[in-house]
């Protein structure tokens, strides 16, 4: 029996290792027709069978998607994507803290209602974010594609959740010091938040860059980011030029995984700050 045990558990960790490796190439596999198909003609793209590798290597789709104004939409999408990513951090940061750190009344109301905030469509906040948008004279312009931003309540609740998990004897330290609650936020809460706004800034760098709704609706032709851009460009009324296509998701895809492998031990953090009692 105590060889039997080890056996198993070996047998049992090389069928986990097995079922995620078939997981990971399911997953994988879009993404990779996706950046082969890039570097191929339109032709061979909707032309039988699939092919797995570039038949007809050609860079000729991203030279198309340079032309056509792949740069100033890489440029506008970076602007707006840091600027998005800004302004959630700045509100999201001192935002949970509050919830964490103070008493006040109507705490669980507003807690709760940022919660609930959380389970709303996107398309439900279309229409009045707009309205407002245009009222404050802020439609086609970077300001107001990534100020909507700053209603950030995943962010609110990662910040609320780590915050809270952290011991309360440092904060009622610097308060018997004498120390206001300004400055024990600044002084004591941010110095150690630095995991907190590594995966509060990713998130909302992430979900500016892909919210292609609100920028279509909010930018004219001079602003459009690269989602728009390339979506606009490659649909036709007759057909889809799936070689731009390809290649602008692809180029749009880019920032995006070289940020998650850069910085994916804040996502791995990220995942424990729900799980954190008070």
């Amino acid at each position: 029996m105590t060889h039997r045990l080890p056996r198993r558990a070996s047998i049992g960790r090389g069928a986990g290792f097995f079922v995620l490796a078939i997981a990971a190439i399911v997953f994988l596999m879009p993404l990779y027709w996706m950046v082969v198909n890039s570097f191929q003609p339109a032709a061979v793209i909707q032309t039988p069978p699939i092919e797995l590798w570039p038949v007809k290597a050609t860079v000729g789709n991203y030279e198309r998607l340079f032309d056509v104004g792949a740069l100033g939409w890489t440029i506008n999408s970076v602007i707006v994507s840091l600027g998005g990513m800004l302004v959630a951090v700045a509100v999201a940061l001192p935002t949970g803290y509050g919830f964490a750190r103070k008493e006040f009344p109507g705490k669980r109301m507003l807690f709760a209602i940022v919660m609930l905030s959380m389970m709303m469509p996107w398309a439900v906040r279309l229409v009045p974010s707009y309205l407002l948008m245009a009222d404050l004279g802020l439609i086609n312009t970077h300001l107001g594609i990534f100020i909507v931003e700053a209603a950030f309540p995943l962010g609110i609740f990662f910040a609320r959740q780590y915050y809270a998990s952290q011991p309360r004897e440092v904060f009622d330290a610097a308060r018997v010091d004498g120390t206001g609650e300004g400055r024990t936020f600044w002084s004591v809460a941010l110095p150690m938040s630095t995991p907190l706004i590594g995966v509060l800034a990713i998130t909302a760098f992430f979900g500016t860059w892909t919210n292609y709704v609100w920028q279509l609706v909010m930018a004219g032709e001079d602003l459009y980011t690269l989602p728009v851009g390339v979506s606009t460009r490659a649909a036709g009324l007759i057909r889809i030029d799936w070689g731009l296509q390809m290649a602008g998701t692809t180029l749009a895809l880019l920032p995006l995984l070289i940020i998650f492998l850069a910085f994916q031990r804040y996502f791995i953090q990220g995942v424990t700050f729900g799980a954190v009692n008070e």
